[in-house]
């Protein structure tokens, strides 16, 4: 079996060490990209079929946001594999995040959080 794509948009490269550390330490067949600005992700994000795409909301070029409705109109099967992490969720949270029932972790949060959500997208059991 192929390993699982993963795509992380985040313009804080040693966040995104981060994430991939996390990813590491729970899974042995993941392969992960990462990208830092909106509309780099968004040609990523439609030129592979990724199995997660971690995404901040405050990143360059293009809002996590807007890579996120460009993406659903183009690519609908995508947009549902997006996880959002974001500092602003207060902001965002009764807006955007409810409005497309995406799931998504404030910051700071724990590695138990970040395994858990990603577990959901990646139908992995608990």
């Amino acid at each position: 079996m192929p390993n699982r794509k993963v795509l992380i948009i985040e313009d804080n490269v040693d966040i995104a060490d981060i994430y991939s550390k996390f990813l590491d330490l729970f899974y042995t067949d993941i392969d992960v990209d990462h990208v830092m600005g909106g509309m780099d992700a968004l040609d990523k994000a439609l030129s592979a079929d990724y199995d997660l795409i971690i995404c901040d909301i405050q990143i360059p070029q293009i809002s996590g946001i807007e890579f996120f409705e460009r993406l659903k109109k183009e690519s609908p099967k995508s947009a549902c594999k997006v996880l959002f992490i974001t500092a602003g969720v207060e902001r965002h949270k009764n807006s955007f995040l409810e409005k497309n029932k995406c799931p998504y972790i404030a910051k700071p949060f724990t590695k138990d959080v970040f395994i858990e959500k990603v577990n959901a997208i990646l139908n992995v059991p608990a």
